[in-house]
């Protein structure tokens, strides 16, 4: 049992440099990342929470492609006013971590985690991000939990 958990903590550690390479914040965006980010696709977003002033899944949208395209204030802006509606809302303050953890305020990104698995134990994404916190911390015992949690918690 020792042997196999000393293999996965090396593994973890090992992607841990994959993972700053691939999700730094001055990292280029993909193509997918800069086609969600697009104009259009920004003003078709800002017309829906126009009409949908009142929708926190509107602004957690926009928030998300602005999050995608790296204009991290407006995602910021737009995660807090989704919360600020509901207050409950588990995928808003996901994101929102995820926007922290992308601008290196991990201590942010972590209570943003927490909270959101606090309003929903099964959310996923929530465990994933945390763990990736945890691994940047080299916390690798609390990233491996929040990893298999989050494998076992999504759906076939």
């Amino acid at each position: 049992m020792v042997p196999l958990a000393a293999a996965l903590m090396a593994t973890l550690a090992g992607c841990a440099s994959l993972d700053s390479a691939n999700t730094s914040a001055n990292a280029p965006a993909s193509e997918d990342s800069r086609y969600a980010a697009s104009p259009a696709n920004i003003a078709s977003l800002s017309a829906v929470v126009r009409r949908n002033p009142n929708d926190p899944q509107a602004y957690n949208m926009r928030g998300t492609v602005f999050g995608k395209g790296g204009r991290y204030k407006e995602a910021l802006a737009d995660f807090n006013k989704a919360i600020s509606i509901d207050p409950n809302y588990a995928q808003a303050y996901a994101n929102r971590g995820l926007v922290y953890r992308e601008t290196g305020k991990l201590n942010l990104a972590l209570s943003d985690y927490n909270r959101s698995l606090s309003i929903d134990p099964t959310y996923s994404n929530a465990y994933l991000g945390r763990g990736i916190v945890y691994r940047h911390e080299h916390k690798m015992l609390a990233a491996l939990k929040d990893f298999n949690k989050a494998i076992s918690i999504r759906p076939d």
